[in-house]
């Protein structure tokens, strides 16, 4: 059996640098600024889901996570479904999905759905980048020990039960991966530009 990245290598060869480019991370894996920065240097466009649920509801992923979290998994999954249908494979774009888009695991039955369309667009000839990180390295990128946020519940202790889980999810959807630890959203971007050249 082939490792992840002997499979994400010969996939690397399967493909021409146009297609859609889809970024998957954990909180703190800077995947928005990474897919801004790669929609500024390959000029396309590109699109953060968790700015369709904040055109959606008026406020923050985070601010409705701190009031609903049953609502927040629907917007996640009902703004991904939506951005999803909507593109394909061989489309010149880049769509970050927030760190929740595909759900909690691989076993997260109201996720399936969206985790086999990832899968798909992989199948089809997307990039399927996950930005990865070891759980130490994301809390300290995100920021996740601010006043209001420990306040509310502990973000370390949560991010590091959940990591992984959550990288394991990742993985499963992703034709590629990307180590981003300690390096720089441009030197991350140059990594994504090798690897699609």
């Amino acid at each position: 059996m082939e490792s992840h990245e002997q499979a994400s290598q010969g996939q690397a060869l399967e493909h021409h640098g146009s297609q859609l480019i889809v970024l998957v991370g954990a909180p703190g894996s800077d995947t928005d600024k990474i897919g801004a920065r790669l929609s500024e240097v390959l000029h396309r466009d590109w699109l953060f889901t968790d700015d369709v649920i904040q055109h959606l509801v008026g406020m923050s992923i985070e601010d409705v996570d701190v009031t609903e979290h049953g609502l927040t998994r629907t917007l996640e999954h009902d703004a991904t479904q939506a951005v999803l249908s909507d593109v394909d494979a061989m489309q010149e774009r880049i769509v970050v999905l927030g760190s929740a888009s595909l759900g909690q695991s691989v076993n997260d039955s109201d996720f399936a759905d969206i985790q086999a369309r990832v899968r798909a667009l992989g199948q089809a000839g997307a990039y399927v980048i996950y930005c990865w990180a070891h759980a130490e390295e994301l809390i300290k990128r995100s920021g996740i020990a601010g006043p209001r946020l420990a306040a509310v519940f502990p973000p370390r202790k949560i991010l590091r039960s959940q990591f992984p889980e959550r990288d394991a999810l990742y993985r499963s959807v992703a034709t590629h991966d990307v180590n981003i630890v300690g390096k720089s959203v441009d030197e991350c971007t140059t990594e994504i530009q090798r690897l699609i050249a």
